[in-house]
């Protein structure tokens, strides 16, 4: 094996302050261990709120591509039409919990 520096070859795994460290065997590199769902969660939690919203943005559209141009005109339309219809009264707010228990009665839970 070869010696990266002082006492470390490739393969061994180091722990430091912050997460795992694990060097490489095929590479004479050092990758970071993956951090756990429960991880990203708790340093997301100090993060500004436009900068979660943009990770989540990015982390969809990543996972499941963007909408095409003609959907995502429909629903530019679509938000500024009911935007329009709640500013205007014609159409009302309906409290989250009001309709997260219409779901739920629909579905059976």
């Amino acid at each position: 094996m070869v010696e990266l520096w002082a006492g470390v070859r490739a393969g061994d795994v180091l722990f430091g302050n912050e997460s795992n460290i694990e060097v490489a065997p095929e590479a004479s590199m050092i990758r970071t261990m993956p951090m756990t769902v429960e991880q990203i969660v708790q340093e997301t939690k100090q993060w500004p709120v436009d900068i979660v919203a943009e990770l989540l943005d990015r982390i969809t559209l990543a996972k499941h591509g963007g909408l095409s141009e003609q959907r995502d005109a429909a629903w530019a339309e679509t938000a500024a039409r009911r935007s329009a219809q709640i500013d205007s009264g014609t159409e009302p707010l309906i409290p989250g919990q009001e309709v997260s228990a219409q779901i739920r009665q629909i579905v059976g839970r």
